[in-house]
């Protein structure tokens, strides 16, 4: 079981499914014309990083169990973060339209604490209304969607991690 889990394939098909999300992000941004929010955006980031996670275990197999136990916990770290902005998109967009508080900084704060470049890619990319559904399949909308991945993708980080822990060094 361990040999499977922690397999360059395994790694791989991880590798690809994050990259076929950012895809398909892209797709409805470049096709559809949806543009993203900013917690659109910050997921996105972290599909990113977790696709390069799995790279990096698609191309170096760890084989010691503190290895293992990184990789996972590194899987972990980026799924748990992906599921709380996740959560918070879906609870903002559960929000009565007059209770919708704002998603993202304030201009004034994002000027003073961020550098120019970050701010302005933040105002151009994203729309900045994250309570609002735009698009919808089998009855989820995207932060829905995006939510069930992080999910399942916590799940296979924990189970890599129980397998990790309970194996033997080779």
């Amino acid at each position: 079981m361990d040999k499977f889990v922690y397999s360059k394939w395994v790694s791989f098909i991880g590798m690809l499914f994050c990259f076929g999300v950012l895809g398909f992000a892209a797709y409805l941004q470049v096709y559809l014309k949806l543009m993203p929010c900013p917690l659109c955006v910050l997921s996105r980031i972290i599909f990113l990083f977790l696709g390069f996670v799995f790279l990096v275990g698609a191309l170096y197999t760890p084989y010691e169990r503190f290895g293992k136990r990184l990789h996972s916990g590194i899987i972990l770290l980026l799924s748990v973060l992906g599921v709380f902005i996740a959560g918070r998109h879906v609870w903002l967009t559960l929000q009565p339209p007059s209770a919708v508080p704002s998603c993202s900084p304030t201009l004034e704060y994002m000027l003073q604490n961020m550098p120019l470049s970050e701010t302005l890619k933040i105002m151009f990319i994203g729309s900045g209304d994250c309570a609002k559904v735009t698009w919808r399949f089998l009855t989820l909308s995207i932060p829905e969607w995006t939510l069930i991945i992080f999910v399942g993708l916590f799940v296979f980080g924990w189970f890599r991690y129980l397998v990790a822990k309970g194996a033997r060094d080779n």
